[in-house]
């Protein structure tokens, strides 16, 4: 499908947050949306043949132009063209849904390890009654846990325990030990479901004969702006711009 570019910008908004948030809140997923979706197309290829970026989250970005109003079309025509730069250079602008309360560097939340020195660990203003998905709960078959980890080629025959052996200055989980196995997080994550083991702020974890109970905080990577975070600071009376810098460092919003 071929498709205007901010009219595709505006679909992505649509399908990443809730359409009658703030309208500061909204810019700044317009601007972050368009910011990412520019650093895409200059820097990588989609994985579906002929097209130049997709509706897959495990590639880019959500996509729901059925609910696009005119709070959306309103933010991003009025932040049209503008992005987020850090060294005169447009950057991969990382934004999840709730960041538990702390937000994280990509090293830490995305096994980004590149030198890039816009992400930072802030402390982030959701709590359980200004936001989704603040604390959840997920409970998983041992064989599930087991299909997961082989998947990540770990060579394990059964699931007795699960022990976080390290953390980043976030409280996020950086490495898991099942038995003598030690995993990345990150990528344990990913493999067991991302939608399930929401975060890798893990407060508690209980094994039993068959199962697995995981209680933690926040939904998604950590990284970057987050969605509800942002929601709130707008709601407190900061504007797009004033939540992109509490989000990031060494960051300037220009006209792409």
């Amino acid at each position: 499908e071929e498709i205007n570019f901010e009219d595709y910008i505006a679909g992505v908004v649509a399908g990443e947050i809730n359409n009658d948030w703030n309208p500061e809140a909204i810019k700044a997923q317009a601007v972050v949306a368009r910011t990412f979706a520019i650093y895409f197309l200059q820097n990588n290829e989609s994985k579906y043949d002929g097209a130049d970026i997709s509706s897959d989250i495990t590639e880019a970005q959500a996509y729901a132009p059925d609910r696009i109003n005119d709070n959306i079309r309103l933010a991003v025509a009025e932040t049209k063209g503008k992005v987020v730069t850090s060294d005169g250079k447009i950057v991969e602008t990382y934004f999840h849904s709730n960041s538990g309360g702390k937000t994280t560097e990509s090293k830490y939340g995305l096994n980004n390890f590149n030198d890039e020195s816009y992400t930072k660990s802030v402390d982030s203003p959701e709590n359980e009654e200004n936001s989704k998905d603040f604390t959840w709960t997920a409970k998983f078959s041992k064989a599930d846990v087991l299909s997961a980890l082989r998947k990540m080629g770990a060579s394990v025959s059964s699931v007795k325990d699960m022990t976080i052996t390290s953390t980043d200055k976030s409280g996020r989980a950086q490495t898991i030990k099942f038995g003598d196995t030690e995993v990345n997080a990150n990528d344990f994550r990913l493999k067991i479901g991302s939608t399930k083991l929401k975060s890798t702020l893990i407060d508690d974890i209980t094994v039993s004969t068959s199962s697995i109970v995981v209680s933690g905080k926040g939904y998604g990577h950590g990284v970057g702006m987050s969605q509800w975070g942002a929601q709130v600071l707008a709601e407190n009376g900061k504007t797009y711009d004033e939540i992109l810098k509490y989000y990031f460092r060494n960051i300037e919003i220009k006209d792409a």
